[in-house]
């Protein structure tokens, strides 16, 4: 079987997928490395050409995750017109449409999240979502 070429931020992008896909499966504790790699036909050293570990993946897809929702909620945080109380009103009713509009992908992400096995994967979210938010 020959070697297939891709771009650096699509095989990047396969790679992410595959875990996050089986991290929703099976738990991140319970997903090797090397199921990551079968999932994506890859060599290990493919694997740690992108990344130095399996929590540096689920970093990744954390923070893609995550920007998910707060690419849409990002410009309520940015608007300095509004007073604070304004903006936090702001940031909420936005926050619930998008939560209307996304329900399915909010189940999809819960399911992980709130699974007993995916603890790693629920602080980490959680530390991320405050990250961007607080400030």
């Amino acid at each position: 079987m020959g070697r297939t070429l891709k771009e650096h931020d699509v095989r990047k992008a396969e790679l992410i997928d595959a875990a996050w896909g089986l991290f929703k499966t099976n738990g991140y504790d319970s997903t090797p490395v090397s199921a990551i790699i079968d999932k994506v036909g890859v060599a290990k050293g493919t694997f740690y050409h992108y990344f130095s570990s399996k929590e540096e993946i689920l970093d990744d897809a954390i923070a893609r995750e995550t920007s998910k929702v707060m690419d849409n909620l990002q410009p309520v945080l940015d608007d300095n017109s509004l007073s604070p109380v304004e903006k936090l009103k702001a940031f909420m009713s936005a926050f619930s449409a998008w939560k209307l509009q996304n329900a399915a992908m909010l189940v999809d992400i819960f399911r992980v999240v709130y699974r007993p096995e995916n603890i790693v994967v629920r602080e980490k979210m959680n530390r991320k979502v405050l990250e961007i938010v607080v400030p």
